[in-house]
């Protein structure tokens, strides 16, 4: 008897303890927000994982209602305040609302980031899933189309694409990203502060020979690090090779990855970076030339405060793009961004590097909806929670002084959005994007556009105009990458009695005028003074109302102009390129330094 009751005590302990603490024991750090989502929900989300892991896409289809637009995994309400610097959601459900239906709520709160101020990779695992349907409503909320420049032509190459992202593809691809930078290293040793450049083909060389000279003109003594594919080594001859060494320059050969099919190898920069030998990497395309040394972005508050910087292109992003699926996040309002110019500081983001040259190496899946490798650094950072820094004002156009456009030639439909040609007069001939450093002083000229625009003879100067915003400042202290609203934190303006009283002078009372009467016209004191609420400011509209279009015929240079909706606002202006003290004497030097132009 004694035998049996000591039995049964220790299979209740037993039965206590698998009660108490095997869920947690099952699942680990994931227990609490695995206790949060419904169990149909887990038991997909579990059988996907497993074909996935066998190289399969599961079998069986999300349950019904979610198809229908139901939000079981959480997300945001339409008439929520959203919070674009708060950190991903990393929980899957909202809290449980406990009646007969059990449905889910509010989206619980997110988990704040660790000790490095990141969320980690794995956390996009448990991020909102939604159909294309129920992503493009919500994104358009935050990312309205008829407002903003975006990329027409990957929206019209691209969308039938991206209609067919299914669910399991997001899950997936979510799967693969965790897994890359999981196992992902770094070979080799790395160390201080280089410029990483990518660039193999005869003509790609011969830029960044003048990139690197005007480099050294500029006193600037970083080391270079060029990449280039297999494939393109015949190109470099012993000249070059000689001349780099001669700048402290080198060139890498780029192993085991192969060159793109595509009319750019846009996947060479990512890998490049990360395979580098920099700690603190300033990547530049060979065509992105420099008005002064840029050793100084290393040093300065922005860079050193996140680690990251990232500068914008023309366009914004477009509700329909699946990468905010992919990123479970609702769209940024922001512009997207361009790799002219990129740095990373490894010790602190390389993470960051080893999920980009993910994108890269896997580039026919993801860079259909990240326009080439250009916005792979901006999601890798949103994917890990990163914040980075830029400029502190918007790009701007630089060109020839070419004539007004004559007008718009074509009107097109996408994705349900009426885009018409150019205007009469719009702002044309630019072949140039200027960049600026955090402080808004221009810093770089990244002329992309100089190897394809076949200048006439009749523009005898080449970096003639500058087409910019009227307003095209970021909210003071702010840069790129900062879009939530921000308060005004200015003083407001000192009245009269203020001023005497921090003077040290005792104010006289005098007589009032007739309009120092209050509503009921009673006479207000002197010493009252009214200060106007401070104002609350953002970045999210910054740039909204502008269209640019490249043109390929018969010279491939960038037109802009307002949409219809803004045209009487006035946003544009043109400034001479020469009268920038920042820009003065760069043409001179770009031709000095063996720079051509077509």
């Amino acid at each position: 008897m004694r035998i049996v009751y000591r039995f049964v005590t220790l299979a209740a302990l037993i039965v206590l303890v698998t009660i108490s603490f095997g869920p947690r024991l099952l699942y680990g750090d994931d227990f609490q927000w695995k206790k949060q989502i419904p169990q149909k929900y887990l038991d997909y989300i579990s059988k996907a994982q497993e074909s996935i892991s066998r190289g399969e896409y599961p079998e069986e289809s999300l349950p019904l209602d979610v198809e229908a637009g139901e939000e079981p995994m959480g997300a945001y309400a339409p008439e929520e305040q959203i919070d674009f610097d708060a950190p991903a959601p990393n929980t899957p459900v909202g809290e449980a609302k406990q009646d007969d239906k059990q449905t889910a709520e509010k989206p619980a709160k997110p988990q704040g980031p660790d000790d490095s101020g990141k969320i980690p990779l794995n956390s996009i695992m448990r991020a909102p899933l939604w159909t294309a349907s129920e992503a493009q409503r919500r994104n358009s909320k935050s990312c309205p189309p008829e407002d903003a420049n975006f990329d027409r032509n990957l929206v019209h190459d691209s969308s039938a694409l991206w209609a067919k992202v299914s669910t399991r593809d997001i899950i997936k691809w979510r799967r693969d990203m965790v897994n890359h930078v999981a196992k992902a290293k770094h070979s080799g040793k790395t160390a201080g502060r280089g410029i990483v450049m990518a660039a193999g083909e005869t003509d790609a060389i011969e830029r960044a020979l003048v990139n690197i000279r005007i480099l050294r003109a500029h006193a600037c003594k970083l080391p270079v690090e060029i990449y280039y594919f297999t494939e393109e080594r015949n190109s470099i001859t012993r000249a070059h090779e000689d001349e780099l060494r001669g700048m402290n320059a080198k060139l890498v050969e780029l192993k085991n990855v192969a060159k793109g099919d595509g009319w750019k190898a846009f996947h060479i920069k990512a890998v490049a970076m990360q395979r580098s030998s920099f700690d603190e990497i300033l990547f530049l395309d060979s065509d992105s030339y420099t008005l002064r040394d840029p050793a100084y972005l290393f040093d300065t508050p922005q860079f050193k405060e996140r680690g990251v910087m990232l500068w914008p292109d023309y366009t914004k992003s477009h509700p329909l793009n699946p990468v905010w699926r992919l990123l479970g996040q609702p769209c940024r309002p922001e512009f997207e961004a361009e790799t002219g110019q990129i740095m990373v500081d490894r010790r602190r983001h390389q993470d960051v590097l080893f999920l980009a040259e993910y994108f890269a190496l896997e580039w026919k899946t993801y860079y259909s909806f990240m326009g080439g490798d250009r916005e792979s650094f901006r999601i890798a950072c949103l994917a890990l929670g990163v914040k980075w820094a830029g400029p502190g004002r918007m790009m701007a156009m630089g060109g020839v002084d070419a004539p007004e456009h004559p007008g718009g030639h074509w009107n097109l439909e996408i994705a349900g959005i009426d885009i018409e040609g150019p205007p009469e007069g719009a702002h044309t001939g630019g072949h140039t994007m200027l960049q600026a450093d955090p402080s808004g002083k221009w810093l770089f000229v990244h002329a992309n556009l100089i190897k394809h625009v076949h200048l006439s003879r009749a523009n005898e100067v080449t970096w003639a105009r500058v087409t910019r915003l009227k307003q095209d400042k970021y909210v003071d202290g702010t840069t790129y990458g900062d879009i939530a609203p921000f308060e005004d934190k200015s003083e407001p303006a000192k009245s009269a009695h203020e001023q005497l009283l921090e003077d040290g002078q005792q104010p006289v009372q005098q007589a009032q005028q007739k309009d120092d009467v209050d509503p009921e016209g009673n006479p207000v004191p002197a010493a009252v003074i009214v200060h106007k609420p401070k104002e609350t400011k953002s970045n999210a509209k910054l740039g909204d109302g502008i269209r640019t279009h490249v043109s390929e015929n018969p010279n491939m240079v960038v037109t802009m102009w307002l949409l219809p909706q803004f045209r009487e606002a006035d946003l544009i202006t043109e400034e001479d390129w020469a009268r920038d003290a920042d820009l003065a004497g760069f043409e001179d030097l770009y031709f000095e330094m063996g720079g051509i132009r077509q």
